[in-house]
Parts: structure tokens; C-alpha cells; sequence
């Protein structure tokens, strides 16, 4: 069993939970050595484990851990990439903490290339977000950057926001940390604004937290320096010392030469001013030894890449003076070895796309020739049906001349017309959509009422979860089931006539299906005809239909496809039949 941090990783199998706690622990020890490139390395491989998981959350992790690292390295256009990369996954992971750090990340990218437009917009939208969903360390940390930011460019009522921003939650949450941030804030900006008095109070409160939370640590050094320099400008030269003093021996410690080097060259100009000139000597002797080194070390790789340069060139140079009749006989005989190998390459692939081109024609033939025997039964039902409706539908229009009723004759006459075109416009197609099913029902009950002394209210009733103008079924599916209402369920002094149609979709254990349920309330069914209800022909063809389409579909027939039932009141008197017609829910 996988426990502790990793246990929740559920999306992994065990032996790559195993795998990711390797890696990152691999990454994490190179990281503090520091061997960047190597963690970065590791880094990825865990990242590519993610990937391959499809974990979101854990994808934004690793980006940040990359992007954080390439940072480090300098490599800000890098680092800023990577971090366009985190804020995606996190916000596909809705991972809200991450979100905030992502636009922190990049703001500081932005920050980096002095582009402070850009990165005073990311910083916000961190803000924001940090503030919104009480991520408080994330909102701290934003103030102290936002109002450090605003110093350098001598914005001091904005960075003065920001400190104040940063106090109020420190004590509305009464966290050490958060007042440190607060502190530390507010005395640089009392510092910048040259009201020493209180510089010095904030900058020493953050002393006291940096002390008792780690004294030898990075953060404790750099508010010694920042006390050094209060104090400096106040000409308190004693302070400055012991501040200046302990700084040095903070930075010295973590070998921080960037830092030895301001202090050291700030400790020079103060002994410089008390006239004690030997330690001002001793101290920029020191600073020239440590500026020394970091442009030394900065340049270390200019140089290395110089040397290998050289190298490689010193290389060519001995390569050109070799026997060059030696290095062409050379050049042929590999040029002769790389043409065998690929000519034997392309009549390889050549042989194996001819018998490819031989197995898939012989399988598609078996497959269309399956297909067409399943399509001509299918089209075979539909043109029998398509007669079938049209030959009712001339003897409903004769029956109105035959009464001399012009006007309605006319009427079903124009209605009939646009019946057939529509069933001359679907007799190719082996599907439409629902949509168009519908339009033509109900053209098809206008036709009827035409003709019937009492109107039948025809209500059509469909699923949210269908959408009509992708939905498919065979054209004139439903047309003989509401033609048999009309003709069979109504006796003719029936008023009040109801046929409603219903769509639904269901879900079954391997796929979706479409129920068509017809009712009608009038006399009912016979019930020694419910099973086969051999009197309709159109019945039959309709259930053919069915069996066709799901044999066309590889869909296994369960026998109820179609089920006709008598609606019964409480004294069980037939009030009506319900017809249930069951088929795969195809869509565009």
C-alpha cells in the first residue's frame, strides 16, 4: 500500500506512484546541490507520468517545479513558457492555489525583462484570485513583490497600500509569518520615504520573527543588511556596523558572494567616512575579491562554451588536413551502403503496403457486401411503405370529393402535395433527423383533421437529453403508427380525440437507444391481436424495419422492440393503446 503524501494519486498504478516518489526524490536531491539541469531531468520523467495519467493537478505541480528551477538558471524566456504551461493545467484541474501562483510566476518573468506593465497585470490577476479563495501566504507574498515594485519606480502611496494590505491580514489572522511579511514591507517603504524612525521599528519586528524562526538563514541576512542601511543613513555608524557585521556573516556562511559584495563595498565607504582607513582598505580589497567572482562565475559558461568551440574547431582543422583521397574513397563507400539500405528499405515498405492494400480490399469487400445485403432489406421495407401511405392518403382525398367538400378537398389536396414531396425527398436517404420526422407527422395530422368531422389534438413530447436536429431514425417510422390511430382507435362520434407522441432516451448496459411511445385514448386493442396485431400490414413492415436496423447496427435483438398495450382505468376498461417502438439512438 502507497500512504503519506502520495496516497491520493490514485489515477497511477502503485508501481508508478513508486516511480514518481523516486524521481522526486532523485530531482529534490540535485536540486540542493545545486545540479539544476540534473533535477530538471528528473523532473520531466515525473512529469511525463502525469501526462500519460492525464492528473492535471499534478502536471501544473511538476511545471512549476521545472519552471521555478529554469529561474534559478537564468533561463527566464524558458521559465516563463513553462509557466504559461502550469497556469493551463491548473485551471483544467481548477486548482485554485496553483492559478495564483502560475500569474505570480510569470509576473515575475515579466519582472525579470523589465517589462513591468505586463508584469504588474499578472501580478493582479494573482492577487485577485489569492485574495478571493483566502490563499493568505500567496496574497502576502504578492504585497511584498507588488510593493517592492512600486519602490522602484518611486510609487511610494501604492507600495504604502500594499504594506497596509499585508499588516491587516497578518493580524486579522495573527500568523508570525504574515507579520514578518508586513513588517518587512512597511520598512522598506518607511525607508524609501526617509522616516528612519520607523523604518527601524518595522525592519527590527521582522528581525525578531527571522531570529526565532531561523537566525542563520538567508531572509534573516538581508533584513540585517536592510537594518545596516537605516541605519547608515542616520549616520548611526556603530548600529550600521553590528548590522553590516552580522549580514556578512550570514552571507558568508551561505556563500552568497552577490550579497558579500554590496555589503562589502558598503562597509568600506563606512569606515571610509569614520577615516578608519586600513578596515575601509580590508573591506574593498573584499569587494573587489567577490565582484571578482561573480562576474567570474557568470562568465564561466561563455568560457566554457569559448573552449569547447575551440576545440571542435581545432578538430575540423585536422580533419581537413587528412589524406583527402582517403576521406573520399570513405565518403563513397559509405554513400554506396546508405543507397543498398535504402533502396532495401523502400521495396520493404513497398511489399508490405501491397499485401496491406491485398488484406484490407479482400475484408472491405466482405464488409460492403454485408452492409448492402442489410441495406436492401432496409430499402426494400421502405419502398413498400412509401405506396402503402400514399395510396391511404389518395382515398382520404377521394372521400372529401365525393362529399363535394371543395374547400377541404383543396386544402388536403396542398397538404398531400408537400407530403409527397417530402416522402419523394427522404425515399434515398435510410435516415433523417427526428426534426424532420416530426415537421412531417405533423403536416400528416393537419391532412387527416381535414377530412375528420372532430379535430384530433396531436401533442409531441421529446427528452431534454435529445437534441432533434441530430437524432436519426428511418424516414416514415412512426407515420403508419399514427395513421392506424386515425383509422382503427376512434369510433366516429368520438370528440374528444388525443394522440401524443413521446421520444426518449434511455441508457442501456452497452449503448444508448430511443423509445417512441404512441397513445391514443380512444377504444383500445383487441387483445388476441397484441402479440403479432396480423390485421396491419404496416405493423409488420415496421417491425421488419426494426429488426433490420438493428441487425444493421450489430445490435442484439431482445424481442421487445415493439409492444402494444391497452391503458386501462381503475375498473380495467380499455381507454386507450400505447404503442412502444425500442431502436439504437443514432446521431450525426
Amino acid at each position: 500500500m502507497i500512504s503519506g503524501a502520495y496516497a491520493h494519486l490514485n489515477a497511477q498504478t502503485e508501481i508508478e506512484t513508486r516511480l514518481i516518489k523516486q524521481l522526486d526524490s532523485l530531482a529534490f536531491a540535485f536540486e540542493k546541490l545545486p545540479n539544476y539541469d540534473s533535477a530538471i531531468f528528473y523532473y520531466k520523467r515525473e512529469l511525463s507520468i502525469y501526462i500519460s495519467c492525464k492528473n492535471n493537478k499534478e502536471i501544473g505541480r511538476s511545471y512549476l517545479k521545472i519552471g521555478r528551477l529554469l529561474s534559478e538558471k537564468g533561463e527566464i524566456a524558458e521559465a516563463s513558457k513553462v509557466f504559461f504551461k502550469m497556469l493551463k493545467y491548473a485551471e483544467l484541474a481548477n486548482d485554485t492555489s496553483r492559478i495564483a501562483i502560475a500569474f505570480t510566476r510569470i509576473g515575475r518573468c515579466y519582472e525579470f525583462l523589465n517589462k513591468n506593465e505586463n508584469a504588474f497585470e499578472y501580478y493582479e490577476k494573482g492577487l485577485e484570485i489569492s485574495e478571493k479563495y483566502s490563499i493568505h501566504k500567496q496574497s502576502i507574498a504578492l504585497y511584498g513583490t507588488m510593493g517592492n515594485l512600486y519602490l522602484q519606480q518611486n510609487k511610494f502611496e501604492d507600495c504604502r497600500k500594499m504594506a497596509v494590505k499585508a499588516d491587516s491580514l497578518a493580524k486579522k489572522l495573527n500568523d508570525p509569518y504574515f507579520k514578518y511579511g508586513a513588517d518587512n514591507l512597511y520598512g522598506l517603504y518607511y525607508s524609501a520615504i526617509k522616516d528612519y524612525t520607523n523604518a527601524e521599528k518595522y525592519m527590527l519586528q521582522a528581525l525578531v520573527y527571522n531570529l526565532r524562526k531561523n537566525p542563520n538563514a538567508s531572509h534573516t541576512g538581508g533584513t540585517y543588511f536592510n537594518l545596516g542601511e537605516i541605519a547608515a543613513k542616520q549616520n548611526k555608524n556603530k548600529d550600521a556596523l553590528i548590522y553590516y557585521s552580522e549580514a556578512f556573516r550570514i552571507f558568508k556562511n551561505q556563500n552568497e558572494k552577490k550579497n558579500l559584495k554590496d555589503i562589502s563595498y558598503n562597509l568600506a565607504n563606512l569606515y571610509a567616512n569614520q577615516k578608519n582607513f586600513p578596515q575601509a582598505y580590508e573591506y574593498q580589497k573584499l569587494f573587489s575579491a567577490y565582484n571578482d567572482s561573480v562576474i567570474n562565475e557568470e562568465t564561466n559558461t561563455t568560457i566554457a562554451e569559448l573552449q569547447t568551440k575551440y576545440k571542435v574547431e581545432k578538430k575540423d582543422i585536422q580533419i581537413l588536413l587528412l589524406d583527402k583521397e582517403k576521406l573520399l574513397k570513405e565518403q563513397k563507400l559509405a554513400e554506396t551502403r546508405r543507397s543498398m539500405l535504402f533502396y532495401i528499405g523502400i521495396a520493404i515498405l513497398l511489399l508490405a503496403v501491397l499485401i496491406f492494400s491485398v488484406l484490407f480490399f479482400i475484408q472491405r469487400q466482405k464488409t460492403v457486401a454485408a452492409i448492402n445485403k442489410k441495406n436492401v432489406a432496409l430499402v426494400k421495407l421502405q419502398t413498400q411503405m412509401n405506396p402503402h401511405f400514399l395510396f391511404n392518403a389518395l382515398v382520404s382525398v377521394q372521400d372529401l370529393i365525393l362529399k363535394e367538400d371543395k374547400l377541404k378537398a383543396i386544402n388536403s389536396v396542398t397538404k398531400l402535395s408537400r407530403l409527397m414531396r417530402t416522402t419523394l425527398n427522404n425515399s434515398d436517404s435510410d435516415l433523417i433527423t427526428l426534426n424532420e420526422e416530426i415537421n412531417f407527422l405533423t403536416t400528416y395530422v393537419e391532412f387527416e383533421n381535414e377530412r375528420s368531422k372532430y379535430k384530433t389534438d396531436f401533442q409531441v413530447s421529446i427528452d431534454e437529453a435529445i437534441t432533434t436536429d441530430w437524432c436519426l431514425i428511418p424516414p416514415m417510422l412512426t407515420q403508419p403508427l399514427v395513421e392506424n390511430c386515425f383509422k382503427h382507435a376512434f369510433l366516429d362520434d368520438k370528440e374528444d380525440r388525443k394522440i401524443n407522441l413521446s421520444f426518449l432516451k434511455k441508457e442501456m448496459s452497452t449503448t444508448s437507444m430511443l423509445e417512441i411511445k404512441l397513445s391514443d385514448n380512444g377504444i383500445g386493442i383487441n387483445p388476441n391481436s397484441m402479440k403479432t396485431n396480423s390485421d396491419s400490414k404496416a405493423m409488420k413492415i415496421t417491425l421488419e424495419r426494426l429488426n433490420n436496423l438493428y441487425a444493421l447496427q450489430n445490435i442484439t435483438n431482445d424481442g421487445k422492440i415493439m409492444q402494444i398495450q391497452n391503458n386501462t382505468d381503475d375498473n380495467g376498461i380499455a381507454i386507450g393503446t400505447s404503442i412502444i417502438l425500442t431502436l439504437p439512438l443514432l446521431e450525426k
